[in-house]
């Protein structure tokens, strides 16, 4: 479940010596939580959400490689028939001349 978070504490300032101190305090967590998690700076997943949201499409199965595979021969050979038919029809009406 997506868990809206918010920084509690950012701090930058010079330190002694002229180099910057930083200061992270850490996140806490909206409450109440907004039905829209658009609205928040920061959305916390957890792991299944974050491989369906960053699913690959070419990240398949087995099964669904060969799927895949088997619909592109099946539009090839539908596209070698019309291609095969036009060609018949093309030489059929030259040679009634």
């Amino acid at each position: 479940m997506a868990v809206c978070v918010e920084n509690v504490g950012f701090y930058a300032f010079p330190g002694p010596t002229g180099t910057a101190r930083i200061y992270i305090s850490g996140f806490a967590v909206s409450d109440p939580q907004p039905d829209d998690k658009t609205t928040c700076s920061l959305v916390v997943v957890d792991g299944l959400e974050y491989r369906l949201i960053s699913a690959s499409p070419f990240a398949l199965t087995a099964d669904q490689g060969a799927q895949v595979g088997v619909a592109i021969l099946l539009l090839w050979a539908v596209a070698w028939t019309f291609r095969q038919v036009g060609q018949f029809l093309k030489s059929s009406s030259h040679s009634g001349d």
